[in-house]
């Protein structure tokens, strides 16, 4: 059972690092930033993403009050999949290393 819990671990996270850069990538592709820096960017994790949705697009273009509100939505929304990803892993951390 053991080996399947760390296989189970490994495989959330390895889906974490896999999902975040590319949603990294697509947003900024739609700020007019560059996708594969900020896809490689991705692989640090959400934070990177919240960073690149409170950056204002690229170009000069100001956002206007719909899409700040969006914006604002898919931060919490982020916010919410990070924190829970985080929560997930620590447990899963904390119930292999007690474990016997």
């Amino acid at each position: 059972m053991r080996l399947f819990e760390e296989i189970s671990i490994l495989l959330l996270m390895a889906l974490t690092f896999l999902v975040m850069p590319s949603i990294c990538a697509i947003v900024a592709k739609k700020r007019n930033r560059s996708p594969s820096g900020w896809f490689l960017l991705g692989f640090i994790g959400a934070y990177t993403l919240i960073v690149l949705l409170l950056l204002p697009p690229a170009g000069g273009a100001a956002a206007s009050y719909k899409q700040l509100i969006k914006s604002r939505a898919v931060i919490v929304i982020t916010s919410i999949y990070a924190f829970s990803i985080a929560g997930l892993l620590t447990f899963f951390a904390v119930e292999l290393l007690t474990a016997k």
